[in-house]
């Protein structure tokens, strides 16, 4: 689920069960949207938790 705006321009921010944040690159529009499909770039380990950095699979983006 997209949560909120993310910190740079047309990101969208979501988290896991477990409280790690994925950023999401392209999906700004998508924020409040539940069950995004993403694929995921990298991760980062921060002292908050995983950070995962993500983009829009395929079938998402197409939805546009």
């Amino acid at each position: 689920d997209l949560v909120k705006a993310g910190r740079q321009a047309r990101q969208a921010v979501g988290y896991l069960p477990d409280g790690d944040m994925v950023v999401v690159n392209d999906a700004e529009h998508l924020v409040g949207r539940k069950g995004v499909e993403v694929a995921v770039l990298s991760t980062r380990p921060t002292t908050q938790g995983l950070l995962v950095f993500a983009t829009l699979t395929e079938s998402e983006a197409e939805a546009r």
